[in-house]
């Protein structure tokens, strides 16, 4: 907890006042405070649910300077750092923990501007800029990044169409139906990347299926291998598992993916010290299999995490691996990233009791 809850941080003075990523002086709210410093990419799979379960407020208090960000700089950052917009990983991560933070009751905060800017920042001709989003064109006309662009082109369609379901999310809380259906639609994105011929996602040119290998990182995913990544899409989990032909063949799969445990992104076996791995256990609820989840994470918590100077092995990338270890010893992990819904195993604690802290605040929204 204690790692889990270093960042973000508050960046104002004691009299309210910052200087913005404008390079101008504002004045926060009173009695709420603007926050700086996001890996969006790493905590969105963990971190922020976090914050957001146990304190709302905070979070609340995040999701506003996270929009006063944009607002400020004109474009949405997967990774600022202090007053300073830095566009490290793929993906508009933090679009996904606004939306998912809000599910879990953090919607103090300005939210139908924030969907706004979130719809025009994905929209031509805006994506390019607003998000800066690498390929934006391509990926919002065909549906997908072609894998002769590189730079992890495959895993950042990936990430894309989380960031599509994760809009489509909080469209459907704000009742707004177009946006909702059309998010929902592009979300399902992820099928254009996958190889059917061969039941795995596949980095894909304008002559077809390259047929990358999926046990290197190459060119094609950010810090994983294809076999890594190829889960992540955890709003579909039932239509991947079909695509991959079905349950018995995806548990093979993953069981063999499994057998080591932190293999890093040059192998056959999983990552589970870097975050695109992060839901990996918990795929065997989906394969009607809870028990085997149960007994990775038990694996993963012995074998990896431990109280010496060692006992964190991965870099916790602002909280996001320490995060992962209260999830897995709570026995939920909020795996589909845009909900607040939670994914169930084994906790282990005999009994847990979670308060959410500073949660009186009136909802302005």
């Amino acid at each position: 907890l204690y790692h889990a809850f270093g960042h973000p941080n508050v960046f104002e003075d004691a009299d309210g006042r910052y200087m913005g990523y404008d390079d101008q002086i504002h004045s926060v709210e009173s009695g709420r405070h603007f926050y700086v410093n996001f890996s969006g990419w790493d905590t969105y799979r963990s971190q922020a649910q976090l914050v957001a379960l146990t304190h709302p407020d905070v979070a609340s208090d995040i999701n506003q300077s996270i929009i006063d960000m944009v607002d400020q700089s004109g474009a949405w950052s997967s990774w600022p750092s202090y007053n300073r917009i830095q566009t490290k990983m793929s993906g508009d991560s933090l679009q996904v923990i606004v939306a998912q933070t809000d599910a879990m009751g953090a919607t103090n905060y300005d939210r139908h501007h924030a969907l706004e800017s979130m719809v025009e920042s994905q929209s031509v001709p805006n994506a390019a800029t607003q998000s800066n989003r690498s390929d934006a064109f391509l990926y919002t006309t065909l549906g997908w990044v072609d894998g002769d662009k590189k730079g992890a082109a495959t895993s950042r369609t990936l990430e894309y169409v989380t960031d599509d379901f994760a809009i489509a999310q909080l469209a459907e809380r704000l009742g707004d139906t177009e946006s909702y259906e059309l998010y929902s639609q592009r979300s399902q994105n992820w099928k254009s990347i996958f190889n059917f011929q061969n039941g795995h996602v596949d980095a894909r040119n304008r002559n077809g299926f390259m047929d990358t290998a999926l046990n290197t990182q190459g060119d094609q995913f950010e810090q994983s291998t294809g076999k890594q990544y190829s889960f992540n899409v955890p709003f579909n989990m039932e239509g991947l598992i079909e695509a991959r032909g079905g349950v018995d063949e995806a548990t093979a799969d993953l069981d063999k993916m499994l057998e080591q445990l932190d293999a890093g992104a040059f192998s056959e076996y999983t990552y589970m010290t870097n975050q695109p791995s992060f839901g990996l256990p918990w795929v065997y609820n989906w394969l009607q299999d809870p028990t085997k989840a149960t007994d990775t994470l038990d694996r993963v918590v012995d074998e990896l995490y431990g109280t010496g100077p060692d006992g964190l092995l991965g870099n916790d990338d602002l909280g996001s691996l320490s995060a992962w270890y209260v999830w897995a010893s709570l026995g939920l992990y909020p795996g589909i990233y845009g909900t607040g819904e939670f994914l169930v195993s084994s906790p282990m604690f005999e009994d847990v009791t979670i308060s959410a802290i500073g949660s009186d605040r009136r909802n302005r929204h």
